[in-house]
């Protein structure tokens, strides 16, 4: 995060704005241009909380409409595994396409779809993007499943703390929703 930008904002702005509306205001005498100067003010400061709150509040509003047509987990087919094929949290690791080894059955595809591209950590412009991940079957290419997302990160005033986003749905994992541990028999007795 740049200090000069931050700067910018937050004390340049701000302070300028109303220094120079002041010396405007007392400088003119005639009424148009007062009503001028007022509007002028009222306006840079109506930009200044859009940037801050408003372009957030309305990237995410879109986010939860995308999200309510577009968004979630689709499971095409589920695959059992036996237990060994987890972790001892229950978890099944599966890589990423282009990183699997010749044993891999299965691979995570995953990749953005950029609505909104800006930088938020040096200017605080907002990204709005749509992630999707797709479970692979390698031995035939079919997709088992698939997950998007909708994101909005960064936005509002730069300052020294962690950028702001948004997403849903919540953390449902798609791995999880497909591979599913086989019932063992022994155990079920």
């Amino acid at each position: 995060m740049s200090a000069l930008l931050m700067l910018l904002y937050w004390v340049v702005i701000p302070i300028g704005g109303f220094k120079l509306a002041s010396w405007l205001f007392r400088r003119t005498k005639s009424l148009v241009i007062k009503g001028l100067v007022i509007f002028g003010t009222l306006v840079l400061y109506i930009w200044f909380l859009w940037i801050a709150v408003g372009r957030n509040m309305w990237l995410d509003h879109q986010v939860r409409e995308m999200c309510a047509k577009d968004g979630g987990i689709k499971v095409y087919e589920t695959v059992e595994l036996p237990r060994e094929r987890f972790d001892k949290y229950g978890n099944y690791h599966i890589s990423p396409c282009g990183f699997t080894k010749p044993k891999d059955k299965y691979c995570l595809e995953s990749k953005d779809h950029y609505y909104l591209r800006g930088n938020p950590v040096s200017t605080g412009s907002p990204d709005f993007f749509q992630s999707i991940y797709r479970v692979i079957r390698q031995s035939d290419g079919k997709v088992l499943g698939e997950r998007s997302s909708f994101i909005r990160r960064g936005g509002g005033l730069p300052g020294p703390w962690h950028l702001t986003s948004f997403s849903c749905p919540g953390r449902i994992s798609l791995v999880k929703s497909i591979f599913i541990m086989e019932k063992n028999d022994e155990h079920n007795r």
